[in-house]
């Protein structure tokens, strides 16, 4: 009996000496979480949408319309005029005649208005690390969802949804001033929309 009684206080001391531990660290973890946190977290949840499915539309800077469509494997960008498509066989690349070639890298011309969610997350990375930067942050709404957003001074804004799909885009992009927000959002793919058109 005293066996046991030395036991359940051992044990409850121990499930003290736990809590207190993790109490601590994450009141250590949350003093130090800052602007670039934020910044990260925002590139880690549009990395983390790579493996989704959906079908995006966005209304452009001159008022026009595109759209991002996306499965795991594959991913088709559509804009006025032309189109890029992206899947682990090839790269289709149309404006208005199309040429395709062997998979590689998704670059957009800037003349689309669109930014891939691959680019965004690389200037996201590379902004965290840069010090000098102003970064605020803002929660709005975006196409009926909740959308974070991270603005870094004097270089562009992101916006994203919970899932971490792109919500929105303000900024430069290879030398071109890009503006996209995010008008619809629907967790389905249409297969039409991964043919050269």
């Amino acid at each position: 009996m005293a066996r046991r009684r030395f036991a359940n206080a051992f044990l409850a001391a121990g499930m003290l000496l736990a809590t207190a531990a993790c109490a601590d660290l994450a009141q250590a973890g949350a003093a130090g979480v800052g602007p670039a946190d934020a910044v990260t977290q925002i590139a880690g949840q549009i990395a983390d949408s790579a493996g989704l499915t959906y079908t995006a539309a966005y209304r452009l800077a001159d008022g026009a319309t595109a759209k991002i469509i996306q499965e795991p494997s594959r991913t088709a960008y559509r804009w006025p005029g032309g189109s890029l498509i992206v899947t682990p066989a090839a790269t289709t690349r149309c404006a208005p005649g199309c040429v395709v070639s062997a998979p590689g890298a998704a670059d957009l011309p800037p003349a689309s208005g669109l930014i891939t969610p691959a680019a965004v997350e690389a200037k996201l990375r590379a902004a965290a690390a840069d010090p000098a930067l102003e970064i605020t942050e803002r929660d709005t709404t975006i196409a009926g969802r909740h959308a974070a957003c991270v603005k870094l001074t004097g270089a562009f804004e992101v916006c994203v949804t919970g899932d971490g799909t792109l919500a929105a885009f303000t900024g430069v992009l290879a030398g071109t001033e890009a503006d996209l927000t995010l008008t619809a959002l629907v967790g389905t793919a249409d297969d039409a929309d991964f043919q050269p058109r």
